[in-house]
């Protein structure tokens, strides 16, 4: 994905719900990730990055989601996730994408 690119849907997405903690933002970006990215080991580096226990990183509390919503998704332990098919990675990032974006409405109207 391009930095440009990204960008532009980080303002859009300010733009449209200002007062999202910065949490919810970097959750939100990360599946839009995996879904445009070139790098095929995003997701692993994802995992790795994910930390429940680092209240103040909030890289390391999306990354945690992400890995918990992969999981769940994939009905497999997160130690397997870093096997997924390329295209299984994209469409389970569009979906938690899209539940984000259903709970946003749900949420904010």
């Amino acid at each position: 994905m391009s930095e440009a690119f990204d960008n532009s849907i980080y303002r859009g997405y300010l733009e449209q719900f200002p007062e999202k903690s910065e949490l919810c933002r970097k959750y939100r970006a990360k599946p839009v990730e995996l879904i445009y990215a070139r790098r095929r080991n995003l997701l692993a580096q994802f995992l790795s990055e994910a930390d429940a226990s680092q209240a103040g990183n909030g890289h390391a509390l999306a990354a945690e989601d992400i890995a918990r919503g992969f999981a769940n998704h994939q009905g497999c332990p997160r130690k397997a996730l870093g096997n997924l098919p390329w295209e299984a990675v994209q469409k389970t990032a569009g979906l938690l994408f899209r539940e984000s974006c259903r709970e946003l409405r749900a949420r904010y109207g």
